[in-house]
């Protein structure tokens, strides 16, 4: 059980794939904080909200460290062709990076997606302050599982 509660997968990725390619869009998230590799394995699970407030802190990497997911999901391809950045995940979208990313580590995803996000909203005119860092504490968690590491380094394409 993860925080009180016995998820149930989708049997596409458990059953039906040998391997799964997680494509995100990326958004901010009144709860998460920011949307990218990990907290989008909630779309592979049945009735996500059992494992939002108060929960998700510690659900979210407890849910990707699962042995079918973690060994399931080998790359993560977040959609940052256009985003949201100021609103929550049924916002419409507010922003176009213009980006496509790639990972085979989802914390240095998400750990990038926030730092992009943070760049994007310090951008804006007039400027929107950072993720709340309170709703964050997922991703040090998921580092110190040995989900990845929070270090990513850019490649850009020619």
């Amino acid at each position: 059980a993860i925080e009180g509660e016995t998820p149930r997968l989708s049997r596409i990725m458990t059953d039906m794939t040998d391997l799964t390619i997680n494509v995100p869009v990326l958004k901010t998230h009144n709860v998460s904080g920011v949307t990218a590799a990990m907290k989008n394995i909630y779309g592979i699970i049945d009735i996500p909200g059992r494992y939002h407030k108060p929960k998700l802190q510690k659900a979210l990497p407890a849910l990707y460290a699962l042995p079918a997911v973690r060994n399931s999901l080998v790359l993560t391809i977040t959609d940052a062709l256009i985003g949201i950045v100021t609103g929550d995940t049924d916002s419409g979208t507010d922003i176009s990076p213009r980006r496509i990313l790639l990972a085979q580590d989802p914390v240095a995803m998400d750990n990038y997606a926030l730092a992009l996000v943070n760049q994007l909203r310090a951008g804006l005119t007039p400027s929107k302050g950072p993720v709340d860092t309170s709703v964050l504490g997922w991703i040090d968690l998921a580092h110190q599982m040995g989900l990845g590491t929070k270090n990513y380094a850019l490649v850009k394409a020619r």
